[in-house]
């Protein structure tokens, strides 16, 4: 299990997802409002331990960021100013 770490917890454009480790498969980063619409899927290829996300085309908000693999889902939220 991992647990997913959003930097800055208040953004403006650029999002960072780290994890504590190096993905070992494949996941999917998803990032929704908090009416559980998924607004942005993205594939995270296996090895990746940082991913940096442009969230500047989403509206002023509070969002949930959701990394999955085959076998395990981790959530963190953000604020988007």
């Amino acid at each position: 299990m991992y647990d997913v770490t959003v930097s800055p917890s208040t953004v403006s454009s650029q999002l960072n997802i780290i994890l504590p480790e190096a993905l070992d498969k494949e996941g999917t980063l998803y990032i929704s409002d908090l009416n559980k619409r998924v607004l942005m899927r993205i594939t995270i290829p296996k090895g990746t331990q940082k991913k940096s996300v442009n969230v500047s085309g989403l509206k002023s908000g509070h969002y949930v960021v959701t990394m999955k693999t085959i076998s395990q889902s981790e959530m963190a939220r953000f604020v988007k100013t």
